[in-house]
């Protein structure tokens, strides 16, 4: 089974919380998922960079600023950040939370996927299932009447079915 490394960053706990859970669901029974998680706009670089992420979903709005004293300036530091990652690797962006004024400038970065407020998970479940390209969920298989005997004599099990 595939292993697929998530990067979520926001400040916002309960909105990563809901993240990581629908990204969970998602792939459920597709592959195992390994989430990381900052609030930090310097620690979502240093990790975007690093080349092991296969999807990063952030809010560049509720990112912290690595100075305090600049946090009117978080959406400039955040789009910098996507763009630095960008120039590294070409891992799929999902931005969420982003107001209609904001998205031009998110999208002109290299962000794929920009979102609004997630009041509905619908969407981002779609979004999610079209980037991180899933194999098809497992089929469960009836268990017959016959179970480990029907596999050992296949002709038993079809010859009392047809009876």
């Amino acid at each position: 089974m595939k292993t697929l490394h998530v990067l979520l960053a926001s400040s916002d706990r309960a909105a990563m919380n809901r993240i990581e859970a629908l990204v969970h669901d998602v792939c459920f029974e597709r592959a195992l998922v390994e989430c990381t998680r900052t609030a930090r706009v310097d620690d979502f670089e240093k990790l975007g960079s690093c080349g092991w992420l296969d999807l990063i979903v952030f809010s560049p709005d509720s990112l912290l600023s690595a100075s305090q004293r600049n946090s009117r300036n978080i959406m400039r530091e955040a789009i910098r950040s996507v763009r630095e990652i960008r120039k590294r690797t070409l891992i799929p962006f999902i931005a969420f939370g982003v107001s209609e004024d904001d998205k031009t400038q998110v999208y002109e970065a290299g962000v794929e996927i920009v979102l609004g407020r997630l009041l509905e998970s619908d969407q981002l479940r779609a979004e999610l299932t079209g980037v991180l390209n899933l194999p098809a969920p497992l089929q469960k298989v009836a268990p017959t009447r016959w179970g480990a005997l029907g596999r050992f004599f296949p002709g038993l099990a079809t010859a009392k079915a047809k009876a």
